[in-house]
């Protein structure tokens, strides 16, 4: 409150409250619906009362408003946000694969690995590991890199939502990926970009499975 204010608080003392406009009035002056004309308008600079009650009105209206203000910014900055959050995820490259005709990132190397012919894992405890011989015994090999990995499945494999995993000797999943196959020329096969920068070369085992719960296909795989 400025001084001038402070001194119309206290310079014209009101105690009979004569000729006062009343608290319906004094709102309606500080919503700013009176006009200037009216006669109110000059009894208020010269009732400190009531101008002590236009003062509390036209603050808890500004209060409001600035209130009102700040959640619009809000929602505008939260509209914003979520708008930047959309398109940088347009070139930010997903480590899974899309549907046909996804344009994946030029920087990956692209690779191929196949289980067309692979075992097929019935793993009864997650932590069971399948007796060798029921592994495939393909010699194929992946670089330790990131890789944009077209994967060939067993022969007969549906379309659909399919899971990736990378596991090592003790059957921990290193890494994984999951990616939406397709049938082309009777070969079901999808795309997925796999991240073997960090993998020791040496041999792996990879299976894949059809999402959430279809029979594990199960090989073998040299990173070097």
């Amino acid at each position: 409150m400025d001084p001038l204010e402070e001194l119309m608080l206290r310079a014209y003392p009101n105690p009979t409250r004569t000729g006062c406009p009343g608290f319906q009035m004094l709102r309606s002056m500080a919503a700013k619906t009176v006009s200037r004309s009216d006669p109110a308008w000059e009894h208020l600079w010269k009732c400190s009362p009531c101008f002590g009650e236009f003062v509390k009105l036209r603050d808890a209206r500004m209060a409001r408003e600035r209130l009102k203000q700040i959640m619009i910014w809000g929602s505008l900055a939260a509209i914003l946000l979520i708008a930047l959050t959309l398109g940088a995820h347009r070139f930010i490259p997903s480590r899974y694969s899309g549907g046909p005709g996804t344009q994946r990132p030029n920087r990956y190397q692209a690779a191929v690995f196949n289980f067309e012919g692979a075992a097929d894992e019935r793993v009864l405890r997650g932590t069971e590991t399948p007796p060798p011989e029921r592994l495939s015994p393909k010699d194929q090999r992946l670089p330790a890199r990131i890789v944009d990995l077209t994967v060939y499945l067993a022969g007969g494999s549906d379309d659909g939502e399919y899971q990736l995993q990378f596991l090592d000797g003790h059957n921990t999943v290193l890494a994984s990926a999951e990616a939406r196959a397709q049938i082309d020329k009777g070969r079901t096969h999808y795309t997925a970009v796999v991240d073997l920068s960090k993998f020791a070369p040496g041999e792996y085992a990879v299976r894949s499975r059809k999402w959430p719960n279809g029979s594990w296909h199960r090989s073998m795989v040299i990173v070097e």
